[in-house]
């Protein structure tokens, strides 16, 4: 019996041994697909997360969504008035849109009935800053000036140089009781000229050169638009062409150029000059073959998707993180 025992407690001990060996290896499987489960979950949310942008029409979530929606700007009015018990809500209050550019003066108007000796003042509602009261100004800001003809409903706040910045709400108040207010919305737009044909037209000779401008975010027409052939002014030398300016839109004006029987001699860079924004430029090619000279050029890889390769490169970066760690760990 002594002599068995010792061999029967060796081949238990070893069966033991690979038991928990087995195991072991079991459960470090186990926790290593439960990582790689993990990763590939992380590099799907972060593939999710990545931004979809389109690459020819930026996001403009901006001034001009939030201008023509009225009823968001009401609610975010009325959130501010409720912030005092003093001011009553006005759940019916009209706000009045006013549009314009920079540079330019804009004139907001308000209209009160029978306000006898009351006093009228206007408000810059995104810090609640008091710029007039009456006729005297409260602001150091010498672009800002109110103006009232006597016996008359109309009080005016004339802005002068008006700026990005000077976007927001105003609010025109009477002190009566309880106090009558008027609230106006001012955006202002920076104009942007574009020349729809691109960065290069490629024209045969004998075929006319037919250049459109469009100047966006422009409530008023251009007081002028040059056009420069070269650096020369064309505007009153062209003998086979022509310049139009027309107002298409509230916002938008456009201007043509059309120069009949194009030569060699005409190519060259073309360029828009708007008196209220930086030009825009194409560079025009008159030569023999432009069709198949246009073909090359397009096919040319000149405007790669720049949002495609950073969302790529985000998307590996995650996945080689994890996977660098599922190998390092792989045996731990």
């Amino acid at each position: 019996m002594s002599q068995n025992s010792p061999s029967r407690f060796t081949a238990s001990g070893s069966s033991l041994a690979d038991e928990n060996a087995l195991s072991f290896f079991t459960y470090r499987r186990r926790t290593w697909l439960q990582r790689m489960f993990a990763c590939v979950i992380t590099v799907f949310v972060a593939n999710a997360l990545l931004p979809s942008v389109s690459t020819q029409q930026p996001n403009l979530w901006s001034e001009k969504e939030l201008w023509q929606h009225e009823e968001p700007l009401r609610k975010i009015f009325n959130s501010l008035k409720s912030r005092s018990q003093n001011q009553p809500s006005f759940s019916d209050i009209t706000i009045t849109n006013v549009t314009t550019q920079v540079g330019q003066t804009v004139f907001l108007h308000c209209f009160f009935e029978a306000f006898g000796d009351k006093t009228v003042s206007w408000v810059r509602l995104l810090d609640y800053h008091v710029l007039t009261v009456g006729k005297y100004t409260y602001t150091t800001d010498d672009r800002f000036k109110a103006f009232h003809t006597e016996y008359s409903n109309e009080w005016t706040l004339k802005i002068e140089l008006v700026q990005e910045r000077d976007s927001g709400f105003y609010e025109c108040q009477m002190t009566s009781s309880p106090p009558a207010r008027q609230i106006l919305y001012l955006r202002v737009v920076v104009p942007q000229a574009k020349i729809h044909d691109g960065s290069d037209l490629f024209l045969d000779p004998g075929s006319p050169i037919n250049l459109t401008c469009v100047i966006s975010d422009s409530p008023e027409l251009p007081v002028f638009i040059f056009w420069y052939h070269n650096n020369r002014m064309i505007n009153y030398d062209l003998p086979r062409g022509r310049i139009s300016v027309l107002k298409v839109s509230q916002d938008t004006a456009v201007s043509n150029l059309y120069i009949e029987d194009a030569q060699p001699e005409d190519s060259g860079n073309y360029t828009c000059g708007p008196s209220n924004t930086d030009s825009a430029s194409v560079l025009v090619h008159v030569v023999k073959g432009a069709k198949q000279a246009s073909v090359q050029n397009d096919g040319r890889p000149l405007h790669t998707s720049a949002v495609g390769t950073k969302g790529s490169t985000a998307l590996l970066f995650p996945m080689f993180l994890c996977f660098q760690q599922l190998y390092q760990n792989r045996w731990r």
